[in-house]
């Protein structure tokens, strides 16, 4: 089963905002789903929180979820780790930090902006 998730951060207070979500309601022996989730920047980890948790709260073992990113900052691998120890992350490459706008640096600029041209 393929789901979808849509969030978008609030840039003044870094929280997420949902916009979208086609996840289904009820999951029938949780234990038995494996959930991958994509996110192409990690930056704070306020989003992908949001995004394991829905999962966590359906009954998906912590072990079931695997989150691939293609960037982060090591403040948000530690935020994810902290509240969630027993997820994988898969993440191509760890940038420098965070800036004070919760921005990764050096980065890639925004996903959105790359993704959607504007």
């Amino acid at each position: 089963k393929v789901g979808h998730i849509g969030m978008y951060r609030d840039e003044e207070t870094l929280k997420p905002i949902w916009y979208y979500n086609k996840v289904p309601m009820l999951m029938e022996n949780p234990d038995k789903y494996y959930v991958y989730i994509t996110d192409p920047m990690l930056a704070t980890g306020n989003s992908l929180l949001e995004a394991i948790t829905l999962y966590a709260q359906k009954g998906i073992p912590q072990k079931n979820i695997c989150c691939v990113c293609m960037i982060s900052a090591p403040q948000g691998i530690e935020n994810v780790f902290a509240k969630y120890p027993d997820i994988k992350l898969i993440v191509a490459a760890v940038d420098s930090h965070l800036n004070e706008k919760g921005y990764i640096v050096p980065g890639m600029g925004d996903a959105g902006d790359r993704i959607y041209n504007t």
